[in-house]
């Protein structure tokens, strides 16, 4: 996400085409995660594997497929973060810092994934304004995904030695080589 550039909307998500839409699941004790229909199917099939519950370093990325929603998703890939609203209810706060955090981690994934456009649907939260919501999540994608490149160099070096190591037998030392580039 070289170049930045913000715009909030409430056109459906299904109108973008974009590389990446995120949506938000609320964890429930004892049951599926809250979350938008558009992800209900995959996040309840994650839930029975038991490899996502909503909590807040829950995470689960895939890839939409025609058979997987009839509605277009709107994204090459789908993210669906986890999050707690018991903590909003008690600390707004250290709830904001949270959706700061996750917008760390939907930095993180844009990195791995090389995304350039990004679609967020920000999740509707009791006792929190939706401005403080979108102010904290964007305040954590946009200080994650920041690099300090000033002092960077464009070229990479290449070690002066390398060591060759053979797998699968013991290495003696006759088997050790370097190569002096």
């Amino acid at each position: 996400m070289k170049n930045k550039r913000l715009a909030l909307t409430q056109k459906p998500v299904d109108t973008f085409e974009s590389d990446l839409v995120v949506y938000f699941a609320f964890h429930q004790k004892d049951s599926p995660p809250l979350c938008d229909p558009t992800v209900q199917a995959q996040v309840e099939n994650a839930f029975a594997l038991n490899d996502f519950t909503g909590k807040t370093t829950d995470q689960l990325l895939f890839y939409p497929t025609p058979a997987d929603s009839p509605k277009k998703t709107g994204g090459k890939r789908i993210l669906v973060l986890g999050l707690e609203t018991e903590e909003a209810q008690k600390n707004i706060s250290g709830f904001l810092d949270t959706l700061r955090k996750r917008g760390g981690d939907i930095a993180k994934t844009c990195k791995k994934t090389k995304t350039i456009t990004l679609v967020v649907c920000l999740p509707q939260i009791p006792d929190v304004p939706l401005d403080k919501t979108t102010e904290a999540l964007v305040e954590g994608i946009l200080l994650g995904d920041y690099q300090f490149a000033k002092y960077r160099q464009t070229s990479k070096k290449t070690p002066i030695f390398q060591v060759f190591h053979s797998f699968g037998f013991p290495v003696t030392k006759k088997q050790h080589r370097f190569k002096k580039l």
